[in-house]
């Protein structure tokens, strides 16, 4: 008896510092987790200040006035990147294979051309020699127009129809990387880099308008501008409060004729349909992107043959 109860006693001793243990460990654990999204906004805040305006460090509590905007901003990229869906091969051959490529390029040479002249791609190849396959966003500006042509209407060839006409152009590579998961990070630093320097550009170039118009003021007036560095904070601040109007995604379907004709999804003919993803970042001007993967090879010939490179 004495001996069962002394067992059942140690038992209990057993689950209760069991049960112990894994409270104080579970306190650890979440004392880590904390730390680490603390230096993480910590990071977030002076990546901020660092493409904005240096100054702000001189400013007290700095962090504090731009942690809670700064880090909204920055999952708000995340989320948003996470959204564009996964790489479409770009190559010569996919002109024929996928009804996107068709529509952005002219025909497989146009396609040919690009991936030999694209600054980031020369760029990367170069620094990158052993690399057999590169990703990344191919950013396009679209333009659509509105023209007089023939269509076929119940069956019959109708003339002077009104249509809207696509066209992409100023087609650029950004953020080149070995895998799609490094192109995706890249992406998303990029974005939010390029919010923050278009903000701190509009602020900057309003602070030269108020030196101009403050030229021979007393220095009431410079306490009260963007010079001193707590104005300017403020107004970082309040610029950088609503991200979704900073970074806008939006997607749609579209069916194009392949004499790039926009068409109605109810219509019949030999079309290419796709989904397109156009990003906003600031006021600047949409852009059609598409996240792309090139092979370094195409038929017979390597990029790098193309470029004058040897492997």
């Amino acid at each position: 008896m004495v001996s069962e109860r002394r067992t059942k006693e140690g038992s209990i001793l057993r689950s209760f510092f069991d049960d112990q243990l894994s409270y104080i460990g579970g306190l650890v654990n979440n004392w880590k987790q904390s730390r680490k999204r603390q230096e993480l906004e910590k990071q977030i805040v002076e990546s901020v200040v660092d493409v904005s305006n240096q100054r702000l460090r001189s400013t007290p509590q700095y962090v504090k006035a731009l942690r809670s905007c700064a880090v909204r901003l920055y999952h708000h990229v995340q989320e948003t990147a996470d959204k564009l869906p996964g790489p479409t091969d770009l190559a010569p051959e996919a002109f024929s294979d996928h009804p996107l490529i068709n529509s952005l390029f002219v025909n497989p040479d146009d396609i040919t051309r690009f991936l030999s002249r694209d600054q980031e791609l020369l760029k990367y190849r170069k620094d990158r020699p052993l690399v057999s396959s590169i990703h990344g966003y191919l950013v396009a500006q679209k333009t659509i127009k509105q023209v007089l042509g023939s269509s076929l209407v119940d069956g019959q060839v109708v003339n002077d129809v009104l249509q809207n006409t696509i066209n992409f152009s100023a087609h650029k590579i950004y953020t080149p990387a070995a895998s799609s998961e490094e192109a995706l990070g890249l992406i998303k630093s990029f974005l939010f880099e390029q919010i923050i320097s278009s903000v701190s550009e509009e602020l900057n170039n309003e602070m030269k308008q108020e030196k101009m118009r403050m030229a021979g003021k007393d220095h009431t007036a410079h306490i009260n501008s963007l010079s001193n560095p707590s104005v300017y904070l403020r107004h970082l601040t309040e610029q950088l409060e609503h991200a979704p109007d900073l970074l806008s995604l939006q997607s749609s379907q579209l069916k194009v004729s392949k004499r790039g004709v926009l068409l109605d999804p109810a219509d019949r003919q030999a079309a290419n349909e796709f989904d397109l993803y156009e990003i906003r970042w600031n006021k600047q001007l949409q852009k059609v992107i598409v996240p792309v993967r090139c092979q370094a090879t195409s038929g017979q010939k390597t990029y790098s043959s193309i470029l004058g490179y040897t492997e």
